[in-house]
């Protein structure tokens, strides 16, 4: 049995389970139908759609909150920073509920609600709520294909010029990456029309050109696909640690040994972290060769983990069993 380490900081794993790790987390998206509570928010008014973390598929929004007694008119703001510095919207109105800008780019997005009373003596500040939206529509996020022209879809935008169909490799000095151009009536390609991809795993988004250019977003945000074989040879085993693990409190900040059985031919290995046993959503993705791996103790939620090996010819074997541990100190 070989053992993995590599420091995995405390600002890392609480980042696998607070926020998007934004060059390896795929999250699935969230109904746009879900409506959070007042009762959590800590000042009026009270937001309600998009709910915090949603990730939607319409580049026109609709952003909805609470009616506030006070209150006679709204102020909506919308940006692609949490400062509100980079506006994309902002806008003033007596409704609350409101559909007032299409989105030029994928990526994140931020918004909240100021509300004033007729004289504009007083006014009172939401919080500030975060969502994504997103053009792809498959292969869906963490899949894995065995053709090698896999078809790519995606949503349609109404301003769109053109899209760009980006697919990367993601396997260390691999250096493969694509850039397809098609024209606004174009929704489903292969890559670059029948360019094959290797064996591999791949990270690929659409972008969309409303007569300006490209619009690339802050933070860059990717599906990941996997292409291999369709017989894989058995993944890791002997996963540890697993289960409740309970340390006294000056343990805090020490380090714990993640460990797995070794692959014969193995090239590295891929562990995957997440906050859920389907690996669909807030998911930190690490690449690992010999030596050993460790996490560092601070209490966490349960973590479910699994590993695969990288073999030569850039294919994988099956992931091994799903593991998990939580880490609470007494």
């Amino acid at each position: 049995m070989f053992l993995y380490k590599k420091a995995l900081t405390v600002l890392a794993l609480l980042g696998l389970l607070l926020s998007i790790g934004l060059a390896t987390a795929q999250a699935e998206p969230v109904a746009a139908s879900v409506t959070a509570s007042a009762a959590y928010q800590s000042s009026p008014p009270y937001l309600r759609l998009p709910a915090p973390g949603a990730v939607i598929t319409t580049p026109r929004p609709t952003f909805s909150w609470f009616p506030f007694v006070f209150a006679t008119r709204y102020r909506l703001q919308v940006a692609t920073d949490y400062r509100m510095q980079n506006l994309v919207a902002d806008v003033w109105t007596s409704r609350t509920t409101v559909a007032p800008v299409v989105l030029m780019a994928a990526g994140n997005y931020y918004w909240r609600v100021e509300a004033r009373d007729a004289i504009g003596s007083w006014y009172s500040l939401s919080e500030t709520w975060s969502f994504e939206y997103i053009l792809m529509q498959s292969p869906r996020p963490n899949t894995d294909t065995h053709t090698f022209t896999p078809r790519f879809t995606w949503n349609a935008h109404p301003n769109a010029s053109r899209y760009l169909l980006e697919i990367e490799s993601r396997r260390p000095y691999s250096g493969l990456k694509l850039s397809c151009v098609y024209s606004q009536f174009t929704l489903s390609a292969e890559p670059c029309d029948g360019v094959k991809l290797p064996y591999g795993l791949y990270n690929w988004r659409v972008l969309v050109d409303t007569g300006k250019g490209f619009s690339y977003p802050m933070f860059p945000f990717y599906w990941s696909l996997t292409i291999n074989p369709k017989t894989l040879a058995p993944g890791p085993t002997g996963l540890g640690p697993s289960g409740v693990l309970t340390f006294d409190s000056e343990s805090e900040g020490d380090e714990i040994v993640v460990s797995f059985s070794s692959v014969p031919n193995a090239e590295t290995y891929e562990i995957e972290f997440s906050d859920n046993a389907f690996f669909n959503s807030r998911v930190t993705r690490v690449f690992t060769g010999p030596g050993d791996y460790d996490i560092i103790i601070t209490p966490t939620n349960r973590v479910y983990w699994r590993v695969r090996a990288w073999l030569p010819g850039n294919i994988t074997t099956r992931w091994s069993q799903t593991a998990w541990y939580e880490i609470r100190l007494v």
